[in-house]
Parts: C-alpha cells; sequence; structure tokens
C-alpha cells in the first residue's frame, strides 16, 4: 500500500519538534494512513509520537 505524502504534510512535519526528519515523516505517513503502530528499532525517537512505537519483532507477533 503507497501512503502519499503531500505539501501539507510536508509542512505539518517542518513545524514539529521532532527530534530526527526522517521519523516524523514516518509518524506523519502513519497518521495518514490511521496506522495503528510503527515499527522501529528505536523507540526512543517514538517516546512523544501520537502513534504507539514497536519493536519490528512484536509487530510480527501482532500480525500472527
Amino acid at each position: 500500500m503507497k501512503v502519499f505524502i503531500d505539501c501539507d504534510v510536508l509542512l505539518d512535519v517542518g513545524l514539529q519538534r521532532e527530534p530526527d526528519f526522517e521519523d516524523a515523516m514516518q509518524v506523519a505517513a502513519a497518521e495518514r494512513f490511521g496506522a495503528q503502530v510503527v515499527a522501529t528499532r528505536n523507540l526512543k525517537h517514538y517516546k512523544q509520537s501520537p502513534i504507539r512505537a514497536i519493536v519490528p519483532t512484536d509487530l510480527l507477533t501482532l500480525l500472527d
């Protein structure tokens, strides 16, 4: 599935005070898609995320 990022999303991400631009883009894409979780190996970057972050192995368990 593709999630398209437009100028509005980029502007929203640019106005956020996230420590990492790529992480902020992933959160924005997840919000646009309506995702319940974001899979990452770096949970500390997602502490303030409105979407719950989990490690990839936990995601596989959820999908099983």
